[in-house]
């Protein structure tokens, strides 16, 4: 098997994994299907990305792309441009933490198994400034961080026993949830959020407004990431937190929980890839972007390592 961007699909080339409507869990194509000029250019006007095919002495890709993964990852694309769809619409809304969860776990728990399948993580589509893409992309890059970093959050855990530590489940979910308070914001101001140095104050409310969305429904740990995905490690992020009556600041360093400083990283690597415009910077350009001054000292140095 082998992926092929849709530009350079063919007539004539078979698939070898189902292809699925971008932001939606709904099937397009099945496996075994033969692409047709008709078919490719429909699929290029529905902006799919790619796709998966039939190639002599290619078979041994095939354990690097796992089609419960690729499912699983549909299925997160559908909940996460659903709940956006959802809360703008309605703003009493109420959200299927659950259903989030289940997703959540079974999608760790499948990368767990087959670790290989992380390599072909498909890249979601969508337009630069679509939320739900966003979101769900943060959601999939923070997740196999985590899972790279397991040791890390043991040690950053240290009320938790191991087990718990390592759980990436509500990291996964206050991911996708991150900036679901820009819902609650004129979508200029939302527009904002493709701008690292956004210091317009209405756009900065949507930490608080997530906050005050999820809070309650989510573990505590999923919440702060809605909070907090904005501080920075050198301590010039925001909201400002008080501690014990004293002046409110900033979180910094290891103040931050460690899975809003994940959701940071991953934040910022995607907002520098896609931009508001539509287009996309190399990916090796917004790498060395978020590794080098003055970047790099807004984020954990161990994360930035991964």
């Amino acid at each position: 098997m082998l992926r092929v961007p849709i530009i350079q699909a063919e007539p004539g080339m078979r698939l070898s994994l189902p292809v699925h409507r971008p932001l939606s869990n709904d099937v397009l194509l099945r496996e075994g299907f033969a692409l047709d000029r008709m078919t490719i250019g429909r699929l290029r006007e529905l902006r799919v990305p790619e796709v998966w095919i039939d190639y002599p002495g290619a078979e041994r890709i095939r354990r690097f792309v796992s089609p419960e993964v690729y499912r699983l990852q549909a299925n997160l694309v559908h909940q996460t441009s659903d709940l956006f769809e959802r809360v703008q619409c309605d703003a009493g809304a109420k959200l299927d933490y659950a259903a989030y969860r289940t997703t959540m776990s079974g999608l760790i728990d499948q990368l767990l198994a087959n670790h290989h399948a992380a390599v072909h993580l498909s890249e979601i589509a969508g337009a630069g400034e679509s939320q739900a893409r966003h979101a769900t992309t943060v959601c999939l890059l923070s997740l196999l961080i985590g899972l790279r970093l397991q040791g890390y959050l043991v040690s950053e855990r240290p009320k938790l026993d191991a087990v718990h530590a390592r759980d990436t489940t509500n990291l996964g979910i206050g991911a996708m949830l991150h900036d679901v308070g820009l819902s609650r914001l004129p979508a200029e101001c939302a527009r904002c959020e493709f701008d690292l140095d956004g210091n317009d104050p209405q756009w900065r409310s949507h930490v608080q407004k997530g906050y005050e969305m999820v809070i309650g429904n989510l573990d505590a740990s999923a919440a702060i990431v809605v909070l907090d995905h904005h501080q920075s490690w050198d301590g010039h992020g925001f909201p400002e937190h008080g501690h014990f009556g004293a002046e409110p600041a900033p979180r910094h360093g290891h103040d931050i929980h460690v899975f809003a400083r994940i959701v940071a990283a991953a934040d910022a690597y995607d907002r520098l890839l896609h931009r508001v415009d539509g287009g996309m910077w190399p990916r090796v350009r917004a790498m060395n972007t978020l590794l080098n001054s003055p970047l790099n000292g807004r984020f954990d140095p161990v994360v930035l390592a991964v």
